[in-house]
């Protein structure tokens, strides 16, 4: 689609009808949805600034990124002694 960039938003609980999926979830860590916001901004941080893949993205068993730690903290973890 050759986006230039790309915005996210975490979804914020409260602002809708109860009808849909994000009013029903309540999650234990209420920052939790905007820590997620900020991971997939610095995931596309990597794509545009040092040209990563999508196969390079660490993500976790259920296929989501995780939130301990940033990406590219996580895959410089994995790959010791690289330079991108």
């Amino acid at each position: 689609m050759n986006f230039k960039r790309v915005y996210f938003s975490a979804y914020q609980k409260g602002l809708g009808d109860p009808d849909i999926p994000g009013e029903r979830w309540f999650g234990s860590e209420p920052e939790q949805p905007f820590l997620r916001e900020h991971r997939l901004y610095q995931v596309d941080f990597l794509f545009r600034k040092y040209g990563f893949s999508a196969d390079e993205i660490p993500i976790n068993a259920e296929g989501n990124l995780r939130l301990d730690k940033d990406p590219k903290e996580i895959w410089a973890d994995l790959h010791p002694g690289s330079i991108r």
